[in-house]
């Protein structure tokens, strides 16, 4: 008796499905990103020479451009988040004209916005402690291109592990170093706002 289950049926070819983040003809090897970070008010320009820039600080082989890209994405966010925490200040400060003591109006408007930039001083540090990780990663990539021409899988794998390991603890340092950071800030915003209170009632 024949075993019909035995039998393997024929599949059928998959159908290429075009991706979303490649564009056809593009010869930049970093596409698969996708687009880049780029609103509509920013300037294609310079991002273009922050990207050359990192792309010169970086290796020229594949994973060397990959952290080039991703660094100059990294370095353009928290540069915008930077930006917007002091356009932020400004809005504000111009809705407190009765504040004659330039010192004492941004001491308010900190302390009255205070969630507001907390958050915001939040992101961008995460933006700066990406940016940091990566350009570390290319620098230990820049020194191992010489003693890992031949790497074994299990040299591999525990490099992977090893840096996951380190990037671990980089990232609690940094993250106990930043609510640090932020608790000072809050500190002396307080500080200050209750300078600012107190000249008012000498006043």
């Amino acid at each position: 008796m024949s075993d019909t289950n035995s039998k393997k049926k024929p599949t059928d070819r998959l159908t290429p499905v075009k991706t979303y983040i490649r564009n056809e003809g593009d010869d930049d090897e970093m596409s698969f990103m996708g687009s880049p970070p780029l609103l509509p008010s920013d300037d294609p320009a310079e991002y273009k020479k922050v990207r050359r820039a990192m792309g010169k600080t970086t290796p020229d082989d594949f994973f060397g451009q990959f952290c080039a890209r991703m660094s100059a994405d990294a370095l353009w966010e928290a540069r915008r988040y930077q930006l917007v925490i002091t356009n932020t200040i400004k809005a504000e400060l111009a809705h407190h004209p009765d504040i004659a003591d330039s010192d004492a109006r941004v001491a308010h408007v900190v302390t009255y916005r205070l969630d507001v930039l907390e958050r915001l001083y939040r992101i961008m540090g995460w933006r700066e402690h990406r940016f940091d990780a990566v350009i570390r990663l290319a620098e230990r990539h820049r020194s191992n291109l010489g003693t890992l021409l031949s790497p074994t899988t299990e040299q591999v794998e525990d490099a992977v592990r090893a840096a996951k390991r380190s990037l671990a603890r980089q990232w609690e340092g940094f993250m106990r170093g930043f609510e640090l950071k932020q608790s000072t800030r809050m500190a002396e915003a307080r500080a200050c706002g209750s300078i600012s209170d107190q000249r008012r009632k000498k006043a």
